[in-house]
């Protein structure tokens, strides 16, 4: 997102007549910050230290800044005060009416790499020559065709514009294409909402590029809300935008993704139905897809918590997605019964009857189930299912269940390249949730992520598997 730094003056709802001038700053680092000459008068009702909004005019265009507090107050000279907000988020280019819930109709999102995920072309580079003379070059863009398709509460579109330089063409020129989502809904939906289909979309893009991306552009629209010139004039037939700033939770410069290296385009996932059909199945899947997805966030994390991270997202995907139990329900009630009426006395009625309480596989179970689903992308990865299975599930457990008796360690090498494994299975069962085609497990499985990990999983198997040998079992 573009940072900012504009001066301008700003007000409360329900108080426009009072205008405070100040400067409004937004950046990745700090994320929305206000400073105003002067002090807002505050209803009976709100409290200085927390502000649902505030408004405001920055040059041409109009800002609202949502739950706002104080994040300084002082005396700047003799009768001048100067206060300084912080704002969860920024809406920028218009203001919502005071009593107005932050609602919108359409949503517009770019994401880092979203032209080389796409792939939807474009660019038509001619050669021109005369008696075998290179004459000239003729460079054209033609706007690829919107793609349409429908999930439960609106459409999924793709979009390509292209922008070039106003100046005429000295020495040389450059011309932006830039591909971008938008998502119409069928009711108005709320900034959280929506937020949450634009990181699902996100986690999708980083579940096929195997790479964390960010979004570099989101507006909102509503139908109710046209476009307006600085003196107020409206323009009939438009929607205003609303651009969305906020500070991201982590922050790094994106690397340069090789078109020929990408494991899954849009393409070989399904295409755009495809992505429709994921804006319907991943709400079922976010507790899991924020597991697995801090294996690839920017931030660093210990290897021991990313090992954690990604084994706890397989497991809950199974529980979400397959599920079963280890022995049928009216079975497993019956022998559990007889043998808590087995038991001596009470007390051990009751110690036994709740080690029983769950008839759910074990994560070993779990985890050959994952598996065996996505063998045709990742069995040579996981090699034999069993032994792999078998040494995650006893690695978490061991990470879990702190034992002064097991002092030993497991090789940090070892567990970033197993948590690399299941992060792998997991990755491509959540795929597979959009209806994966041969073809594009067969273009996973002979991927960079896949094939080009899989000698350093055998090895980090091996390592593990002997340390766990040289353990003692962990108290359960």
């Amino acid at each position: 997102m573009e940072e900012l730094r504009e001066h301008g003056v700003f007000w409360l709802p329900w108080d426009e007549d009072k205008t405070l001038t100040g400067e409004l700053i937004f950046d990745h680092e700090h994320g929305t910050r206000l400073t105003v000459i002067g002090s807002f008068d505050l209803s009976a009702e709100y409290e200085v230290s927390n502000l649902p909004r505030i408004l405001g005019v920055i040059g041409p265009k109009r800002v609202t800044l949502h739950e706002c507090t104080v994040r300084a107050s002082k005396h700047i000279s003799s009768g001048i005060t100067q206060q300084t907000f912080r704002a969860q988020y920024l809406l920028l280019g218009n203001e919502l009416n005071p009593d107005d819930d932050a609602e919108f109709d359409c949503t517009y999102v770019v994401f880092e790499h979203l032209n080389a995920w796409l792939q939807r072309g474009g660019f038509e580079v001619q050669n021109l020559f005369d008696n075998n003379r290179f004459k000239g070059l003729v460079v054209a863009f033609k706007t690829p065709a919107s793609q349409i398709d429908c999930f439960s509460r609106g459409e999924l579109a793709i979009h390509t514009t292209f922008s070039s330089p106003p100046q005429p063409i000295t020495s040389e020129a450059t011309i932006t294409k830039l591909d971008y989502f938008y998502i119409s809904y069928s009711q108005r939906t709320g900034l959280d909402d929506l937020l949450s289909d634009v990181e699902r979309l996100r986690g999708l893009m980083v579940l096929c590029l195997d790479e964390d991306v960010a979004s570099t552009t989101i507006r909102f629209q509503r139908a109710d809300i046209p476009e307006r010139a600085i003196n107020g004039r409206v323009f009939e037939g438009t929607m205003a935008p609303f651009e969305y700033r906020a500070q991201p939770i982590s922050r790094r410069e994106p690397r340069v993704l090789h078109e020929h290296l990408l494991p899954l385009t849009v393409e070989k996932l399904g295409g755009l139905n495809a992505v429709a059909r994921w804006l319907d199945v991943a709400p079922k899947y976010e507790r899991v897809l924020g597991m697995i997805l801090s294996a690839r966030a920017g931030r660093a994390l210990y290897v021991e918590n990313r090992f954690l991270n990604v084994a706890g997202g397989a497991e809950a995907y199974h529980r979400l997605a397959i599920g079963g139990e280890m022995i049928p329900g009216q079975k497993f009630d019956e022998l559990r019964e007889l043998a808590v009426a087995a038991m001596p006395n009470g007390k051990a009625r009751s110690w036994l009857k709740g080690r029983l309480r769950y008839n759910e596989p074990s994560l070993e179970r779990r985890l050959i189930d994952l598996a065996t689903k996505t063998a045709p992308a990742t069995g040579d990865l996981v090699g034999d299912i069993t032994a792999w299975a078998r040494t995650v599930a006893g690695i978490r457990n061991r990470l879990v269940h702190i034992s002064n008796s097991n002092p030993k360690e497991f090789d940090s090498g070892a567990l970033y390249w197993l948590s690399e494994s299941v992060f792998a299975v997991t990755r491509v069962a959540l795929l597979m949730e959009c209806g994966l085609s041969d073809d594009a497990l067969r273009r996973i499985k002979e991927s960079r992520t896949v094939a080009g990990i899989t000698m350093f999983v055998r090895d980090a198997l091996r390592s593990a598997s002997q340390t766990l040998n040289s353990m003692k079992n962990p108290a359960e």
